[in-house]
């Protein structure tokens, strides 16, 4: 996780924070998967976060176990449930909601409709995101990189929003109604270095576990990166209990 914490505010979810921190913009869920361990160390550390959610998660996947057919709207409340509990059990200081519907994976027919997403007009995003930066005024914002990490269209929407509106934040002339212009400090895009995901890989199939990515090796996982090109890592030293969210 590329993000350094320590007295600088971060931002999640887009995030933003201020000696707080601002997570990344994201479906449920993402919060915990890639920036778990960070939002939980900011949190120890007395780091202000926020994160922001920009999509309601109503397309993803159900877990074939539970037996469950679960409508949008009901598993897209489902997941604000889910995200609300994860979000207290990580120490998120605040959770925003845009409000927009999961343009569901590349190519689906879910992406095209008015509510998604992926096809809301960016300028009406823009906006939304410099209004939580210049209220929030985080120092660091956290966000996805330009392939989303996964390749999925919000993730790539969210990187593409985080950027512009992170850019017009500071510019006094840029949707003054949004407020005082706010000079965001540094952006981050969470990653693995190759070493860490080898190292996992190695993990599961020594302990006969199933190849976490079904062979590949970790040079060939989009969210992996050259060692050496990954500026700041985070030790996530603080226990959560998985429990904490039933």
């Amino acid at each position: 996780m590329p993000v350094q914490v320590g007295e600088v505010p971060v931002a999640c979810g887009p995030w933003v924070g201020r000696a707080p921190a601002a997570g990344r913009p994201r479906p449920p869920d993402d919060e915990t998967i890639t920036t778990g361990g960070l939002l939980a160390r900011c949190a120890d550390s007395g780091v202000r976060t926020a994160l922001v959610t920009c999509a309601d998660g109503r397309y993803g996947p159900v877990n074939p176990e539970l037996g469950l057919v679960l409508e949008p709207d009901v598993l897209a409340q489902v997941r604000r449930d889910e995200l609300r509990a994860a979000a207290h059990v990580l120490g998120v200081g605040e959770v925003v909601w845009l409000g927009h519907h999961d343009s569901g994976m590349s190519g689906a027919q879910t992406s095209l409709a008015p509510e998604a997403f992926w096809s809301r007009p960016v300028d009406l995003l823009v906006r939304q995101m410099v209004g939580v930066v210049r209220r929030f005024r985080p120092h660091a914002v956290v966000t996805y990189d330009a392939i989303g990490c996964t390749g999925h269209p919000d993730h790539v929407q969210a990187h593409r929003v985080t950027l512009l509106a992170v850019a017009a934040a500071g510019e006094a002339c840029a949707m003054p109604g949004e407020g005082p212009a706010w000079l965001v400090r540094q952006v981050f895009y969470p990653v693995f270095p190759f070493s860490e995901l080898e190292r996992f890989i190695m993990d599961e199939v020594t302990a006969g576990r199933p190849h976490p990515f079904a062979g590949q090796p970790a040079m060939d996982i989009n969210y992996a990166r050259p060692d050496d090109v990954v500026t700041h890592r985070v030790a996530s030293l603080a226990e959560r209990n998985r429990g904490a969210t039933s």
